[in-house]
Parts: C-alpha cells; structure tokens; sequence
C-alpha cells in the first residue's frame, strides 16, 4: 500500500478541494462579469453549441483555469485624499470538515443572509477516509496519526458539496496543518 507524507497530503487535499471547486464550473460557458455561473439563467443565446476552450493548466498542473470565481467583488480603487477607508470584519472558520453537525451550511446560509464573504480552512484529513488512514505518514508520528479525526465517507462527500457550493458563492477555501499536531 503507498503511503502518503504530509505534504503530499497537503497536496491531495487542496487539489481535491480545487478540482472539487472548479468542476462546480467547469462544464459551463462564460456569463462574463454578471457574477452568476454560467447556466444560471442569466445568459441568452445559444443552447449548448461551440467548441469547448481547451484546459489552461496553472501552478503544478494539477489543477487548471477554468474562469473567474463567481460573486467576486470588484477590484478596488485608490482612495481620494480625505476619503475614509472602508471598514472591514474578517471572519475565518476552521474545521470545514462536515461531521454531521450541519455547521459549514449554517455558516454558508448565515453569510448569504448577512451578505458576508467567508473563508473557510480545510485540513487535508479530511479528504482521506478514516479506513485509507495509514496512507498518511506525518513527520515525527506514527502512520496514521492525526489530533483531529477522519471523515466518514458520506461525511467526505458532504464536506466536498459544501466546498463546492461556498466557492461557487465567492467564499475562499484555505488549507491548514494535516494533522493537526499542537505539540
């Protein structure tokens, strides 16, 4: 069986969590700057016809350019002399594993209600279920050791659908320690 070092699992993880993320667009044709997906019902035109852009492979090329990222703001203008800065409220949240508790699509549903962006730090773990466990090796553990749990399989596929919704409603995705290991 092949065994996995921690920043391979790393790896694993945030490109699971992008390829999971850019397929939430990936079959779609651009809507331009509307900030809806495409097939939204936004766009007016042709159903379906027109060749596909091949893939623009970006970083490692394990990932690649699929479009902007829906419902991002706009890019930001320098300030007139006098002019008062913007305030802004930075809120992060670890532990975007879904463990049936229901808090990522609480969170996610908070934000759209109060119109907050979000990020949302995933550890790789939780990507690689809790019976391929031993595929990970961390630095100066045992196999397979980790301070936080593994995800079921259902519990994986949750946490994949609630990245790939928080994406596509402009929220970041972060990664953070795999294990988890505090000392």
């Amino acid at each position: 069986m092949r065994t996995f070092s921690r920043r391979g699992i790393l790896g694993l993880g945030a490109g699971t969590a992008a390829a999971v993320s850019l397929a939430g667009c990936g079959g779609q044709k651009s809507s331009g700057d509307s900030g809806h997906p495409a097939g939204s019902g936004s766009d007016k035109g042709a159903q379906g016809k027109g060749a596909e852009t091949p893939a623009r492979l970006i970083g490692d090329g394990s990932t690649s350019f699929t479009g902007k990222q829906p419902h991002q703001p706009a890019k930001p203008v320098p300030l007139e002399p006098g002019q008062t800065p913007p305030q802004f409220v930075i809120f992060s949240w670890d532990g975007a594993g879904e463990v049936g508790n229901g808090l990522f699509p609480r969170f996610l549903d908070l934000a759209k209600q109060h119109q907050a962006s979000m990020t949302f730090f995933l550890s790789g773990l939780y990507l690689l279920p809790e019976a391929k466990k031993r595929m990970y090796n961390p630095p100066n553990n045992r196999q397979g050791a980790s301070d936080i749990g593994y995800l079921t399989d259902e519990h994986i596929k949750a946490t994949l659908a609630n990245v790939r919704r928080a994406w596509l409603e402009g929220h970041e995705i972060g990664t953070h320690f795999n294990g988890h290991f505090c000392g």
